[in-house]
């Protein structure tokens, strides 16, 4: 539930918009209600009449639903100079993004607070790629 609304997030839209700020990548669609989007998959060249293009569709990672979906992604974010880290409290885990590099919780730092890590981790994420964006 998100603490302005009551409501539970649309992961769908936050895990998508998570991708597009990512990667540069784009929603083409759906399959079986989720998102699915496009990746290049390797550039070649045609003989002289341009670049061509090959792609592959993939569904957006569900980045609230645990550990084996992040990889590819704290590293591609942490080669951008960002550091992640974590709080648990009771019932709860306060999740932040650093962009400067610091691993320590700080004033400036982006949170989220959620009751699992990694949706509290996934909306921080999102958060940070949102503001970087404006």
């Amino acid at each position: 539930m998100t603490k302005e609304t009551g409501t539970p997030p649309d992961w769908a839209r936050i895990c998508s918009e998570i991708v597009v700020a990512a990667y540069g990548t784009r929603i083409v669609g759906e399959k079986d209600g989720w998102p699915l989007c496009i990746y290049p998959l390797e550039e070649c060249r045609d003989d002289g009449s341009g670049t061509l293009h090959t792609y592959y569709y993939r569904l957006v990672p569900r980045y609230h639903e645990g550990e084996g979906l992040y990889g590819k992604l704290i590293w591609h974010l942490r080669r951008r100079g960002w550091e992640f880290g974590a709080r648990h409290y009771a019932y709860h885990c306060i999740a932040y993004v650093n962009k400067a590099g610091s691993k320590r919780l700080r004033k400036d730092s982006i949170t989220a607070k959620a009751s699992t890590y990694w949706e509290a981790t996934t909306l921080a994420i999102y958060k940070a790629l949102m503001e970087e964006g404006e």
